[in-house]
């Protein structure tokens, strides 16, 4: 027999139950016993990776829970013998649950028993009986009546069934995770050889170039496994690999990495793969080593930077707190771009002239502060892509919304400034990336931002540190048009002579391309961002000729009165216009 009917050892006795694998320490414990003694490996079969409580779900009175293992998917495992289960709780439950085997989950109960307290984290419940494993589905579950369900891992089709009033529902997508139950199966009763290929992850690849294929896989053995030979064909073209990972406990699910080549053509590709060979040995069942994966093949890989456009005055009382929301959900992050503008509560001394246009972007004739724009994407359900600042966490699911793909577009600054006529040449860099796609009218935005700016702040600060502040916006508020040509690089340059009162030690260039739908304001998704430091000297080469219209006569496309106003017409009297090659210049008509 196995390990489960040589030594009992509770979860209560362990303080770091929850994360320990129970198995293992019965394993040592057996081996610290006797040296001759030689078990096969108990199986923890289930849909959660058998480590931490990812989440846990509060239970109302009688709540019951169960994973399905279908005959289709687990018939490798008829004829062997189930010694308990190990159940993942969220909390402790002095009461215990009511365990059941089932063929079916409204089914009649195989075997049910009463459990003693369990405690937060994983607890080993042994039957003190062998149950043979059913012909057909097995169902495992138990009913709670107080306490919380404890769930990780991936969501599996069958991984959490919930009974809600007399129906059972698959809850498994619905939570993003599987319920922490798992069946022990006597190790020594079983000695099958499977590992079941679950899944390949799409991915975004460069092409022509070597990547990681990456996926999980389920061990159907009595043993730990640690290595598989995996085909994969792509684009007609077969290969084989074997390769080591991390070891997958009997019955559990694991992760893998193996190395693949990508097509030299860039496009949308099928992905298959099969499962050859686990730990060395042939696999005994076709019927769960194959799958497939999207791959996209693209001409490079650009890392994707996020704009984060943070609203803020500093008459604004809480802006304070949304600065320290915004500076916990950015710590350790190097895939952002930040700016302020002093816009949204009114406006004070560091608004930078044009920034009552960006008042387009709140879709409404509310304004406000602090106020959020991440990549001018509407994430919120707002009237337009500008929203209240969240809590961190929220800020941190939205910028890893924009980050989980590769940018469709590669930016670049370069720059020139001298520091004795204040003179700063900046040129942008742009292409499309090969593979990808943008919308049809891009702009590339470009803006000066300045950190540590001591001054006033609301409600009571006299000395506040004011960071990321924008400027000027040295192309117009709302971006300088361009037409990319296929995937060749564009090139676009500026200049602007900066006043004495900046400190340009202090400066950033900030650069970003971005759609611009007039007609729309929430359809200007930026497509990738950068900011590098104003000072320095990139020998930027005049002699670059354009690749667009850069070169055409520069044409008036914003006016603006003294005031800082946007209008329609030049009026009588002093006007501020902005040009399409950058350069503001005031023109008067009498």
């Amino acid at each position: 027999m196995g390990v489960w009917h040589s030594v009992m050892l509770y979860p209560h006795f362990f303080p770091n139950a929850n994360i320990l694998n129970m198995k293992h320490i019965i394993s040592m414990a057996l081996l610290a016993m006797s040296f001759n003694a030689a078990f096969a490996d108990d199986i923890s079969l289930g849909y959660c990776d058998g480590s931490v409580i990812d989440l846990s779900v509060s239970a109302s009175s009688q709540t019951s829970v169960a994973v399905k293992f279908a005959d289709s998917e687990f018939g490798m495992y008829h004829g062997s013998r189930i010694t308990g289960v190990r159940i993942g709780a969220g909390s402790d439950i002095p009461k215990g649950v009511t365990v059941f085997l089932r063929d079916k989950l409204s089914g009649k109960n195989i075997y049910s028993m009463q459990t003693s307290a369990l405690y937060q984290g994983w607890n080993d419940v042994d039957f003190g009986t062998s149950i043979d494993y059913p012909e057909g589905d097995l169902v495992v579950g138990y009913t709670i009546s107080q306490g919380k369900i404890g769930l990780s891992g991936d969501a599996w089709t069958d991984g959490c069934w919930m009974l809600d009033g007399k129906t059972w529902t698959d809850r498994s997508s619905e939570n993003g995770c599987s319920l922490c139950m798992q069946v022990v199966i006597d190790g020594d009763s079983y000695n099958k050889t499977d590992g079941a290929l679950l899944r390949i992850d799409d991915t975004t690849v460069g092409k022509g170039n070597s990547f990681k294929l990456t996926g999980k896989l389920r061990n159907n053995t009595n043993s730990d496994l640690d290595n598989a030979c995996i085909s994969y064909t792509i684009n007609g073209v077969t290969k084989e690999q074997t390769f080591d990972f991390d070891a997958i406990l009997p019955g559990e699910i694991g992760s893998f990495s193996m190395d693949a080549d990508a097509p030299s053509e860039t496009g949308d590709y099928k992905l298959t793969a099969s499962l050859k060979s686990v730990n060395g040995i042939a696999d005994e069942y076709a019927g769960n080593n194959t799958t497939t994966a999207d791959i996209d093949v693209i001409g490079e890989l650009v890392k994707k930077n996020v704009l984060v456009e943070n609203f803020t005055t500093q008459t604004c009382v809480n802006c304070p707190a949304a600065h320290t929301r915004l500076e916990e959900a950015l710590k350790g992050r190097d895939d952002y771009v930040l700016v302020a503008h002093h816009y949204g509560n009114g406006t004070d001394n560091l608004t930078a002239f044009g920034s009552s246009d960006l008042q387009w972007f709140y879709n409404s004739n509310s304004m406000y502060a602090p106020g959020l724009m991440v990549d001018r994407v509407n994430m919120m359900d707002e009237p337009g892509p500008i929203c209240v600042v969240p809590e961190s966490s929220t800020i941190t699911s939205m910028l890893n919304t924009e980050t989980k793909n590769l940018a469709p577009v590669a930016v670049s600054v370069l720059r020139n400034y001298d520091s004795e006529t204040r003179k700063l040449d900046i040129r942008v860099n742009a292409h499309v990336v090969e593979g990808e796609s943008i919308g049809d009218t891009p702009v590339i935005n470009v803006l000066l931002t300045e950190d540590d700016i001591i001054a006033k702040q609301s409600p009571n600060y006299e000395n506040y540190q004011h960071n990321n502040v924008c400027r000027r916006f040295v192309t117009p508020v709302y971006g300088d048009p361009v037409v990319f040509v296929d995937n060749n690089e564009l090139h676009k340059d500026y200049s602007e002579t900066l006043p004495a009162t900046w400190n340009v030690e202090n400066m950033h260039v900030v650069a970003f391309v971005s759609n611009y739908n007039k007609n729309d304001c929430n359809d200007c998704h930026v497509y990738n961002a950068i900011s590098v430091t104003l000072q320095g000297n990139d020998n930027i080469n005049t002699g670059i000729a354009y690749t667009t219209q850069a070169n055409a006569t520069p044409m008036p496309i914003a006016i603006y009165d003294v005031e800082g106003r946007k209008i329609l017409d030049i009026k009588k009297g002093l006007n501020i216009v902005r040009y399409t090659d950058g350069s503001v210049r005031k023109v008067m008509l009498k």
